[in-house]
């Protein structure tokens, strides 16, 4: 499967290859405003483009509230690399307090 994507501020776009597509085991719902069910699909999409074939992690979202489907617009894009770094540095630290500060 390929995605076409168009991302902003001169991140490139075009035509990408699929690698791999999850969704967590669990989703999470929840009652929102008007006493209607909200449920989150968050996705962890492995993308492959460009010329040398670099890998990307692209994670889009959707909000489902009663049966209408809100995409989420502030999907967040990582090279793999980064991606990586930052499971990595979870890993090490579940069972430290969190001690960095932003």
């Amino acid at each position: 499967m390929h995605v076409n994507l168009d991302f902003q501020l001169g991140a490139g776009d075009g035509d990408f290859k699929v690698v791999s597509a999850n969704l967590p085991e669990k989703l999470e719902s929840w009652l929102g405003e008007e006493e209607e069910e909200v449920t989150f699909y968050p996705f962890l999409l492995i993308l492959e483009g460009g010329a040398k074939g670099k890998q990307f992690c692209w994670m889009p979202y959707w909000h489902v509230v009663g049966k209408e489907a809100r995409y989420g617009q502030h999907a967040v894009c990582l090279d793999h690399a980064q991606f990586d770094s930052l499971i990595a540095q979870v890993k090490d630290n579940e069972l430290e307090p969190a001690s960095a500060s932003v």
